[in-house]
């Protein structure tokens, strides 16, 4: 059985992870204290924090094995480091493993072939989550912005226990279109981990992997996302 460490794995989504992982992989728990790198795995999954993603491609890259990153709130100093530890690797960087918003993107995919007038992304965490706006919304803005030079107004909001919803609006000059998406629990984006854990392991080739990719080909979703 293949051996996952997983950084994070008492938190929120970490234990989601570690839940649905732990039938067809034997989990190892990674405390603060350890040196990750002396762990004999065959798989990092890092959901700690910015700060563990770093030390967790670190040891990636001292052990030589795949990484997946799913903590966000990165500087641009931190996805550097990210980079240079793993260029010899296979690792995949994702702020959210969610099947349904790569289907989300394949239809706004869709809706950007006609000219929109103004467009806002309006997302909803709970009030624990730290970085605002999510790591979903500006994923999703930097796609949008790929596809159309158009401006993007950026709204979110912190409250509750909402696990993570996210609408985007496309304002024309007499209508309002609204694609939207809203996970209900947070097993939604751990099912997510499992089949990326599953491609990671059998990856080769040393590059940065990317999820959306991953969900066209297991589901054979033809669109130029």
């Amino acid at each position: 059985m293949k051996k996952i460490l997983v950084i994070g794995a008492k938190g929120k989504m970490g234990s989601a992870v570690c839940k649905v992982l732990k039938n067809d992989y034997e989990i190892v728990e990674a405390k603060r204290n350890e040196n990750w790198a002396d762990f004999k795995v065959d798989l990092i999954i890092d959901f700690g924090s910015e700060e563990s993603s770093v030390l967790s491609a670190e040891a990636a890259a001292k052990m030589r094995v795949p990484l997946i990153i799913g903590s966000t709130g990165q500087s641009k100093e931190q996805f550097e480091k990210i980079d240079r530890f793993c260029a010899g690797l296979p690792y995949l960087v994702c702020s959210n493993f969610s099947v349904g918003i790569v289907v989300l993107k394949h239809t706004i995919d869709s809706i950007l072939n006609v000219k929109i007038d103004e467009i806002a992304i309006f997302e909803k965490h709970h009030r624990a989550k730290k970085d605002a706006p999510s790591g979903t919304a500006l994923s999703l803005e930097r796609f949008i912005k790929e596809k159309q030079n158009t401006k993007v107004q950026m709204l979110s909001l912190r409250g509750g226990k909402e696990i993570g919803s996210h609408k985007v609006s496309f304002y024309f000059k007499n209508e309002l279109l609204e694609v939207s998406h809203a996970a209900f629990s947070r097993e939604a984006f751990a099912d997510g981990v499992k089949i990326a854990a599953g491609f990671m392991l059998e990856q080769k080739t040393a590059k940065r992997y990317d999820f959306d990719e991953i969900i066209k080909c297991k589901f054979k979703i033809k669109s130029n996302i």
